[in-house]
């Protein structure tokens, strides 16, 4: 058997864009993970939350909370371990081109020795969806469309 934890990389207090736990907190978490045993730390990969409840996310409305970029995160934490396996939560292939997040990847795969394990979604958030731009129809489809051409790459 074998254990993983997901490192929540934003916080449940304040107002503002990026309200997450400072990299020296998310460090020490990391560390003492692999210190006590743990096999994989997963982050997510948000850019921000907001109100949205038919998605299950019920904040004050104009409120915003943010995360730090799941892959930035990851390959620090990579940076500073040796062994725990790291776990984007899971990678959002509307965020990225497939091209891109392949390059991404492989990056931090290299930075881990190999301790990539890199989960993929199609998305779900609507609000951080339109916030920065991205198309959220048919993420279904968009996200079989990004397996099919990351498999070219």
């Amino acid at each position: 058997m074998q254990i993983g934890l997901m490192i929540r990389s934003g916080n449940n207090g304040g107002n503002g864009a990026i309200n997450a736990h400072r990299w020296e907190t998310l460090r020490e978490m990391a560390l003492l993970a692999e210190d006590i045993g743990v096999d994989t730390l997963g982050a997510p990969d948000h850019l921000l939350f907001r109100n949205d409840p038919s998605s299950g996310v019920t904040l004050p409305e104009g409120e915003t909370r943010g995360t730090w970029e799941v892959f930035t995160l990851l390959t620090a934490i990579a940076a500073i371990t040796k062994r725990v396996t790291l776990l984007p939560l899971v990678a959002c292939t509307s965020f990225r081109s497939p091209a891109m997040l392949a390059k991404i990847a492989d990056s931090l795969d290299e930075v881990s020795n190999g301790r990539l394990l890199l989960g993929l979604g199609a998305g779900w958030h609507g609000p951080e969806y339109k916030a920065y731009g991205f198309p959220f129809d048919r993420r279904g489809s968009r996200f079989e469309e990004a397996l099919r051409s990351s498999c070219r790459c």
